[in-house]
């Protein structure tokens, strides 16, 4: 039940609002325990990947947000950016 009750919305409007059109959302793994969530996406640059990392630091909801990796993907013709962000969403008074 507590689970239910934590801000679900306010993460996935805040991971996908940032993505704009040159970021595509591969996927968002949420741990309520702690209060942070991995996004795992791919950009069509380094840039666009660096915009996006910004765009989630300006976001009201996330705080320590972070770049853990990204991969260049050879297998792909475009070349696109692989990459993973970390970020708290959740504030103190609002975990289990």
């Amino acid at each position: 039940l507590d689970q239910i009750a934590l801000p679900w919305d306010r993460l996935f409007r805040a991971v996908e609002s940032a993505a704009g059109d040159k970021v595509g959302l591969l996927g968002i793994t949420p741990d309520p325990k702690t209060g942070t969530a991995e996004v795992a996406g791919e950009a069509v640059d380094l840039n666009a990947m660096f915009d996006y990392v910004k765009q989630l630091q300006r976001q009201p909801y996330l705080t320590r947000v972070y770049l853990l990796n990204q991969k260049l993907n050879d297998q792909d013709p475009q070349h696109p950016i692989r990459f993973t962000v970390t970020a708290a969403w959740l504030e103190k008074s609002s975990r289990p």
